[in-house]
Formats: structure tokens, sequence, C-alpha cells
């Protein structure tokens, strides 16, 4: 604006060169481009499908059905180049120590409550002074607590095999 108003020459304006634009980032497009969407066909061969005149009418349920057929196409391609499906490929020894290991958490959180229930008994006693929690936790121990402890233990105990023989398969 100071060069307009003091009557300085205008500087003439510089001629842009326009360079072609390379996308090197495939997660972002730039405001003139668009996605490309292609097929495969039974060939193998890209089939360029434009997608200018479904933008505006596409309804759920095709959205739906197509997502649903990238899903069996994507199953099938995986199961073709590996050739085995997951259940195949892992050996009856880990599914036992998976096993194990459910069964050794729920029986742990099993003995978080009897342990709840022992305090409570403790704190009855000696706060409220009526010792029917205590006692029914003391009718229940054989019967509850010392078998739920031994299965943890067991339990615990064939975990840490299951893992010392991964252990040694990782230092080979």
């Amino acid at each position: 604006i100071r060069d307009i108003v003091s009557g300085a020459p205008e500087p003439e304006p510089i001629e842009e060169v326009e360079e072609e634009y390379v996308d090197d980032d495939d997660d972002e497009l730039a405001d003139d481009e668009e996605w490309e969407y292609y097929d495969v066909d039974e060939d193998g061969n890209e089939i360029i499908s434009s997608n200018d005149d479904k933008t505006s009418d596409r309804t759920g349920d095709d959205s739906l059905e197509q997502l649903l057929a990238d899903a069996r196409s994507m199953r099938a391609s995986s199961t073709e180049s590996d050739g085995l499906s997951a259940e195949e490929e892992t050996p009856i020894k880990d599914k036992i120590f998976d096993v194990i290991s459910t069964i050794v958490t729920v029986d742990f959180f099993l003995v978080l409550g009897l342990l709840a229930w022992f305090l409570l008994g403790i704190f009855c006693s000696y706060v409220l002074k009526d010792d029917t929690v205590q006692i029914a936790f003391n009718m229940n121990f054989e019967k509850l607590t010392q078998p739920a402890l031994g299965v943890l233990m067991i339990g615990s105990i064939a975990g840490s095999l299951g893992n010392k023989d991964e252990e040694e398969d990782s230092y080979l």
C-alpha cells in the first residue's frame, strides 16, 4: 500500500511456473486429489472403478455388502497364502497351558474373595464383637479355602513348567 500511495513503480509480477505435484504421502490427499478405487478380477487384472456417480446415492446396505465382500476376499487370500488355519498351527501343548492359565486366573480371584471373607470375619470379631462371619469362614475352610489354595499352587507350578520350555526355546 505504501508503494502505491507514494507513487513508486509497481514491480512486475513474477510468472508462477506450475510444477507437477508428486504425492509421496499415501495417507493424505490434497484438495484436488481423490482416492482411486479399483477392483481385481479373476485373472488378477486391476479394474479402475470411478465413484463419481455413486457417492451421493450409496446406501448403508450397499456399503455393508461391499465391506462383507472385502472381508471375504481378504480372508480367502490370507488362507491361500498361509495354507493352515490358526487353530491348526497351535500345538496341543499351548492349548493345555492356555486352559491352565485361565483356571489359575479364575482361582486367583476366588482366593482373593476368600481372603476378603476372612478379613471381614476378623473385622467383625474384633470391632463389632460378633463372631458369626468368622465362624462361617472357619466352618467352610476345609471345603472351600484349602482346595482353592491347592489348585492355585498346582496351577502356578504347571504354568511355570510351560514357561520354562518357552524360555529354553528362545535361548536356542
